[in-house]
């Protein structure tokens, strides 16, 4: 039987890019108290380095370095 792993550095970034995809204002805050319940297991430097990172992926999103929708 496989053990279940907590990977909350992965639903943290799961959370937070949901909660900037979502198609509504009330979807988005969902996922905005989703992370912050995630982020409880996390330290503040894998919070700003997983911040940071999609921070810069919305970047190169809006340069069109990567995909388009």
């Amino acid at each position: 039987m496989e053990t279940l792993v907590q990977d909350y550095e992965l639903q943290f970034i799961e959370a937070l890019w949901l909660s900037i995809s979502a198609p509504n204002e009330e979807l988005s805050k969902n996922c905005v108290n989703i992370a912050d319940d995630i982020s409880q297991h996390l330290t503040v430097e894998q919070m700003a380095a997983i911040k940071k990172t999609i921070e810069k992926t919305i970047e190169l999103k809006n340069e069109g370095v990567l995909w388009n929708n």
